[in-house]
């Protein structure tokens, strides 16, 4: 795919993937929007980069700032690369006094990395068919979403996230906007 001219918005962009993905992406598209709870871990010094802070997890605050950014900057593609590794066993052995998964850590990293990515994708998805924007929306899952010793809430998101996509890319194609899902392994 072409992006010359496209305007990239991906989430969780302040840090690690995110932000490596900004500053290639910048260079070779017409504008990066980048939207995150916290502040960039660096500045990207390129006239081409946005930057919104916002709760990805609030629906009512996400489809306010993505109708802004609208306005001014047509989205074409989306990375929805939000997310939080978390690792906890189901039953910890070793744990006094309750040996359970926390339910909170649970609801955490499933808002996060999945409820995130269904608010923020189908805001946008909603955005492109308004603005007949034949676009692209990349989730970013993981090959835990197979299942991954300790990462109960971890794996189920990022399963979701597969479902999700799936279910979107029949969607969502008679629009002309196609969705995928990248899934990293480990990586330094």
């Amino acid at each position: 795919m072409n992006i010359k001219g496209k305007n990239i918005l991906i989430t969780g962009g302040a840090s690690g993937f995110g932000a490596y993905w900004a500053e290639e992406l910048a260079e070779l598209c017409q504008k990066v929007v980048i939207i995150d709870i916290q502040e960039p871990s660096k500045k990207i010094n390129n006239e081409h980069v946005f930057f919104y802070q916002a709760d990805l997890t609030n629906y009512e605050q996400v489809t306010e700032l993505i109708a802004q950014i609208y306005k001014t900057h047509k989205i074409d593609i989306l990375i929805n690369n939000a997310g939080l590794i978390h690792s906890e066993l189901l039953i910890n052995l070793l744990s006094r006094p309750d040996r359970r998964h926390k339910l909170d850590t649970w609801k955490k990293v499933i808002d996060i990395n999945l409820t995130a990515v269904f608010t923020v994708g189908s805001t946008v998805a909603d955005q492109m068919i308004r603005n007949k924007i034949k676009g692209l929306i990349i989730n970013i899952s993981s090959i835990s979403a197979e299942g991954n010793t300790g990462q109960t809430a971890y794996a189920a998101a990022k399963a979701g996230v597969n479902a999700m996509t799936s279910v979107w890319s029949k969607e969502l194609s008679m629009f002309g906007i196609r969705t995928a899902a990248i899934a990293p392994g480990f990586f330094d």
